[in-house]
């Protein structure tokens, strides 16, 4: 820098700024309004699923009996299937079937043989607990890091 810009200071119209971490030279920020990034994020093409899902989660008004409901496309056509299948329609019942033993196989069961733990084992867990962390908390490395600097 020029002696004489660094005693005197910057003149009015140059501006002091910090260069450092997170702080470009003034030459290479962005100017105001403009951002990195002109054309923006791309655009994706929905999936199936996304168009199926956006589909069947569309809310819709149904007229049933005096009753004016709310209900989404996917509860409709749930509701349609039942209908049906009450009604003596085969093909609806087997789906309606064949769609609930898939759901049930799908979801996490207790296995057989597990039981609810009682006061005994809780306490037994809270000593091993306890243990455990009087045992880490001795470690001279946890020790430098719980230390308030």
């Amino acid at each position: 820098m020029n002696k004489d810009k660094t005693e005197t200071g910057p003149t009015p119209s140059e501006k002091v700024f910090d260069v450092g971490y997170k702080k470009p030279p003034a030459h290479s920020r962005f100017k105001p309004g403009q951002s990195g990034n002109r054309k923006g994020r791309p655009k994706t093409v929905p999936t199936t699923q996304d168009i199926q899902n956006k589909l069947l989660n569309e809310v819709r008004i149904v007229r049933s009996g005096d009753k004016i409901l709310k209900m989404t496309t996917h509860e409709l056509m749930m509701r349609k299937q039942i209908e049906l299948a009450l009604k003596g329609d085969t093909r609806a019942f087997k789906e309606l079937t064949t769609a609930r033993s898939k759901r049930e196989t799908h979801q996490e069961r207790i296995p057989l043989g597990v039981k609810e733990m009682t006061t005994e084992d809780l306490k037994i867990l809270l000593l091993r607990i306890r243990s455990a962390r009087a045992k880490m908390l001795s470690n001279p490395m946890i020790q430098d890091l719980t230390k308030e600097p």
